[in-house]
């Protein structure tokens, strides 16, 4: 997806959506966390497996907020 307005847009209409409150969000995680465990994916052998990619993955979404970011403040 190349069109930033479509989805900084996207992303306003999720976010007008349900919110959650912080037990919430942390009563899932626990759940999340629980499942995973169950499944014998957590922990990782190897904690630092893939942080590489993750690194990446993260300075792209930094790009992409200051993209959003001054998107929304420039001409509409």
């Amino acid at each position: 997806m190349r069109d930033v307005k479509l989805i900084a847009k996207l992303e306003r209409e999720f976010q007008k959506g349900e919110v959650l409150g912080t037990e919430e969000r942390f009563r899932i995680f626990r759940s999340m966390l629980e499942y995973a465990k169950g499944l014998g994916v957590w922990p990782p052998d190897d904690p630092l497996e893939g942080i590489e990619k993750d690194l990446k993955l993260a300075e792209v979404l930094r790009r992409y907020g200051e993209l959003v970011k001054e998107d929304s403040h420039g001409p509409g």
